[in-house]
């Protein structure tokens, strides 16, 4: 036997490590003396019931399995098996304006989609849409970076005589009445997620918008926030928070009530940062300092303005 290709492993805490297989999905935490015995000496005993369990969750593999096969053949399964799918995430670039320290994509690649590969998209939903009601969501990057492209799609869609609705995902910058127009009328937008950080010049300083004047970018967002929902769109803000730092959260999810509260399509809720430094830790940690775990303190102060309600 040997170890999958597709393991993931980190330092849990004192003396255990986490282990992740990102093929299927299967997660442990070991002590550190089974961590070494399996993941660093591969000692794999057939009778050992720990080895055999390890190997159903994915993490320990027969000599002659190839995984890279295997994943080509699962792949070739979902796209040839005919199921008409029913929305699909399109990233029209993968650039963007802000810098947040925390981004998951720092590092990547930042070009546009072509109009050859925005054609192959296109032909793609033609050809394995349900024919009912076909969801579309733009990612990116920062997707209204590329509304040329997202035109493009959309006309395309329409073209083709597909039924579509679509949603963004944004940090709202670029969503100014005109863009707002355009979702609407031809993106057929009805929802766009907004991602918010804080307050005013903390905000501007973490998300250093490459294209900003000397004006103050949040003032900027709240407005185009305020337009899309007068235009009727319903806006999803997600509050970004370091765990260690609530205050700041509450303090943004009051300030965006009192901007947004009276708007039935307005809703905010909070999202930790998951970026764990000696500054902002995994919420997934224990927090024993505190009297009450941050997240739980988040879903409490959520409730005073209908969230979490149910």
């Amino acid at each position: 036997m040997k170890l999958s290709l597709f393991n993931v492993s980190k330092e849990y805490e004192s003396k255990t490590y986490w282990v992740y297989n990102t093929l299927t999905t299967a997660a442990v935490v070991l002590e550190e003396s089974a961590y070494n015995r399996y993941f660093v000496t591969e000692d794999f005993d057939y009778q050992n019931s720990d080895v055999l369990e390890l190997k159903e969750m994915g993490f320990i593999v027969e000599d002659d399995f190839d995984e890279i096969e295997y994943l080509k053949y699962l792949r070739g399964k979902v796209i040839e098996s005919n199921k008409p799918i029913v929305d699909i995430m399109i990233a029209p670039t993968m650039d963007c304006n802000a810098h947040c320290y925390y981004c998951f994509e720092r590092g990547c690649h930042h070009e546009k989609m072509s109009r050859d590969t925005a054609d192959a998209v296109v032909a793609y939903i033609s050809e394995n849409w349900d024919h009912e009601l076909f969801n579309v969501t733009w990612f990116g990057g920062e997707p209204l970076l590329a509304t040329d492209i997202i035109s493009y799609i959309s006309e395309r869609m329409r073209q083709k005589g597909i039924n579509f609705v679509s949603r963004i995902t944004t940090n709202g910058f670029e969503l100014t009445p005109p863009i707002i127009d355009k979702a609407k009328k031809q993106w057929h937008t009805t929802e766009v997620q907004i991602s918010v950080d804080a307050l005013f010049e903390e905000y501007d300083r973490i998300k250093a918008f490459s294209t900003c004047d000397d004006s103050s970018a949040f003032v900027r967002v709240i407005g185009n926030i305020r337009s899309a929902l007068e235009a009727g769109l319903k806006i999803r803000v997600r509050i970004n928070f370091n765990p260690l730092e609530q205050y700041k959260a509450f303090d943004l999810m009051q300030y965006l009530q009192d901007q947004f509260g009276k708007y039935t399509n307005f809703i905010a809720y909070f999202a930790p940062i998951d970026y764990k430094t000696d500054v902002v830790p995994s919420i997934a940690s224990k927090f024993e300092n505190l009297s009450e775990h941050p997240f739980l303190s988040m879903i409490k102060f959520s409730q005073k303005f209908g969230y979490f309600s149910g």
